[in-house]
Formats: structure tokens, C-alpha cells, sequence
């Protein structure tokens, strides 16, 4: 059953691979039909690959909270993928609710070392630092971004915090997802509110999905 599922686990990561590759080449060469196609596609290969952890080790709140927070994500996907309509607030909402997922998950059993208090402070101060950047530029998305800056500070410092429990394969996946995360959510902050980037959408999937997947490898043991 093991290695039936660590196959199906392989297959499903060929796919994503494939799909994120041709999605960023669409995405790159503004080709609307392949992006708005393959872009839903890869987060359902992430959420895939969560289910089929809970279908070989079995439901866990852990897996459950991440496989919910994949869920939000792909309606944010899909919302911020449409060029056409600006959906950039509705696609935050269900991201920051997202965040709570993953909150949820990264929050249960966690302890306190003396380091993290290292981290939390430098997570604080980068993005203290960078919503006094953005913040002339944000308008009415002013309050949002600062509420969706705290909590996705509170998810990266509950995620790092997480290797306190040892330096194992799904705590790293799952630090390293929430890095990454935070990492592409600056690109698309950036684009949306101080200047356009050229490919921003290219540049932000380059580290967005490989960060779900990452939180999606997380659930296996």
C-alpha cells in the first residue's frame, strides 16, 4: 500500500512538474488560453498529492488544515490567474484564509526554543519594514495588507518554528513551503501596489508552486 502510494505520489509530482513548466512558458509568452488552463491545474496536483497522504497514513488535523488552507488557495488561484477583471482583493481573502489553515496546522504542538524569538523578531522588523514601503501605495487595500501581512508573518514564524520538533523531512517541507510562500506573496505585493514587474506572474509561481507543494509533501511522514 506504501509503495503503491509513494508511485502514485511520483506520478502526480511528474505531472505538476510538467504542468508548471508549460504554465510558466504560456504565462511568459502571454498565452491566456494555456495559462488559464494548467494554472488550476498544478494546485490540483498539490491538493492531490495531500490526499493521497491522508489516504496512506490516514486523517490527522495536521493534514487535514494543510489540505483545507491547498483548497483556498486553488480559488485564489483562479481568481488572481483572470488578467481581465481586477479579483486581487477577493483572491487575498481566500489566501488569508488559507493562512489560517496553515496556521491551525503549524500551530499544533508547538513548543518554544530560545531562537525562535530571534525569528519572530526578524519576520516582525521585514515586515514592519515592508508594509512602511507599500503603504503609500495601497489605497483602500490598505488595512487588508496589513492584516494579511501579520498573518502571514504569524504562518512563516509558526513554520519555522515547527523545527523545533527535530529536523525531519516534513517539518523542513514544511518551513521551506512557508518561506517560499512568503517570498512570492512580496513579488505579488510589489507588482500590485508599488510598480508593475515585468512577467511578475512568471517571477511570483516560480516560488508559489513549489511552496504548496512543499506544504502538500509536509503531510506525509
Amino acid at each position: 500500500m506504501i509503495l503503491r502510494g509513494m508511485s502514485g505520489a511520483f506520478t502526480i509530482i511528474l505531472i505538476f512538474i510538467a504542468a508548471f513548466s508549460f504554465r510558466e512558458y504560456f504565462a511568459f509568452n502571454n498565452n491566456l488560453k494555456g495559462k488559464y488552463f494548467l494554472t488550476p491545474l498544478i494546485t490540483l496536483c498539490v491538493a492531490s498529492v495531500g490526499l493521497l497522504a491522508i489516504g496512506m497514513y490516514g486523517i490527522s488535523a495536521y493534514r487535514a488544515l494543510i489540505l483545507m488552507g491547498i483548497m483556498c488557495a486553488l480559488v485564489a488561484d483562479t481568481m488572481l490567474m483572470v488578467v481581465e477583471v481586477d479579483l486581487l482583493r477577493f483572491g487575498i481573502l481566500y489566501f488569508l484564509v488559507g493562512h489560517f489553515f496553515y496556521i491551525g496546522a503549524f500551530s499544533l504542538d508547538f513548543t518554544f526554543a530560545g531562537w525562535n524569538a530571534v525569528a519572530a523578531l526578524l519576520i516582525a522588523l521585514t515586515a514592519a519594514i515592508f508594509f512602511l514601503k507599500v503603504r503609500g501605495s495601497t489605497g483602500s487595500m490598505t488595512i487588508p495588507v496589513a492584516v494579511y501581512l501579520v498573518v502571514l508573518s504569524c504562518m512563516l514564524f509558526l513554520a519555522i518554528s515547527g523545527l523545533n520538533r527535530g529536523i525531519e523531512h516534513n517539518r523542513v517541507f514544511g518551513a521551506l513551503g512557508a518561506l517560499l510562500f512568503a517570498m512570492s506573496d512580496v513579488v505579488l505585493a510589489v507588482n500590485a501596489f508599488v510598480k508593475k514587474i515585468p512577467h511578475s506572474t512568471v517571477i511570483t509561481w516560480s516560488m508559489y508552486a513549489p511552496a504548496q507543494m512543499l506544504l502538500a509533501l509536509s503531510c506525509f511522514l
